[in-house]
């Protein structure tokens, strides 16, 4: 017996409803009407259903997860996964740039950095600019909005004299030992430090040739990269009193680790040194000392930018003007000081020639 139905059927037996939705044509197959309406229906209501932030930014993250270096993928992933926390039951088609700015506001009550704020709000853009190719706003509401600002940020100060007295006290007692007093007077970052080989020091011309370094991937695994701008490629000058100090070895073997550490390995070594000896520098604060070494020495801001392998003239110019406004608050002291000296020779009593 024939099947009865209001759409068409099939030679097979089943029952085909055929629709034209947004421009496409769309079939539904069912042993009965009742399936294929149930079918139609389940579609029609997962059209319509908004696209939630929380697909939107796991979708957005399985794309873009192996595009980021490792030394960004920290700072992405904690600010995908705040905006997961606090956005995932919102319909994109919801956020608005008072919703954005309202967000990135709690940051700035609970004196978050504006670098924090400025990575939270480039990465939401980044998650609404797939919500807009998808069709699913028409406009991006995180472009345009005003710059939030976050906690002042607090200018590093460079390794104290103590500090430069320890490491030249215990620059022979262990690898990290030699490390810190390479970055001392090189300004080499941690991760150029941990990247060296032998192959990379020219003992003759007492240069060091800084073309890696090495990062860490999501599970702490080191990552040999190239620097992440031409700027960090450099040749670095080295006092002969350092090169004494640093060990020889075979072109291709690493300077201070048998093989690369993982981070966590790294990390544990520097700190434990660091408590070992008193050391309180970390070693971005002993770059800070480079810096401040080159400026006594009235190396050219330009050619400290170089030695730096600072991308942007602007850093090298900041960290000189914070240099500059440390010397300045001294001058005070030196100023009280010859006024006191003076002031009491005034006042002295002369001694008594008749006594």
């Amino acid at each position: 017996m024939r099947k009865r139905t209001r759409y068409t059927l099939r030679k097979d037996g089943r029952i085909v409803r055929a629709e034209t939705i947004d421009g496409k044509r769309v079939f539904f197959y069912g042993k009965s009407d009742e399936e294929v309406d149930r079918k139609y229906n389940e579609y029609i209501t997962k059209a319509e259903a908004p696209l939630l932030m929380g697909d939107l930014i796991e979708d957005w993250w399985a794309k873009k997860e192996d595009e980021i270096s490792p030394n960004t993928i920290s700072g992405y992933k904690t600010a995908k996964n705040r905006l997961y926390d606090r956005f995932k039951d919102t319909p994109a088609r919801d956020i608005t740039p008072q919703l954005i700015l309202a967000y990135l506001d709690e940051f700035k009550r609970q004196q978050y950095s504006q670098k924090v704020i400025s990575n939270t709000r480039s990465v939401l853009k980044q998650i609404l600019d797939e919500a807009l190719i998808a069709g699913e706003i028409d406009h991006n509401p995180a472009v345009g909005l005003p710059i939030v600002k976050g906690k002042a940020k607090t200018p590093r100060q460079p390794a104290t004299d103590n500090d430069l007295t320890l490491i030249e006290k215990y620059k022979d007692e262990s690898n990290i030992g030699q490390m810190f007093y390479l970055m001392v007077y090189t300004g080499l970052r941690r991760g150029e430090c941990v990247a060296l080989q032998h192959k990379h020091i020219d003992r003759r011309s007492r240069t060091i040739r800084v073309e890696q370094s090495c990062a860490y991937d999501n599970s702490g695994h080191p990552v040999i990269k190239k620097p992440k701008t031409e700027a960090g490629i450099r040749t670095v000058h080295v006092p002969q009193f350092v090169l004494d100090v640093i060990p020889k070895g075979k072109a291709e073997e690493y300077v201070f680790f048998e093989e690369l550490p993982k981070k966590t390995a790294s990390s544990k070594a520097i700190t434990l040194f660091r408590q070992r000896t008193g050391i309180s520098s970390t070693p971005h604060q002993l770059r800070h000392r480079y810096a401040s070494i080159l400026h006594s020495a009235k190396v050219d801001v330009k050619d400290a930018q170089y030695l730096l392998g600072h991308s942007d003239i602007a850093m090298t110019q900041n960290i000189y003007t914070h240099i500059e406004e440390e010397h300045r608050k001294n001058i005070g002291g030196q100023i009280d000081r010859y006024l006191l000296s003076k002031k009491l020779s005034k006042t002295r009593k002369p001694s008594n020639t008749n006594a």
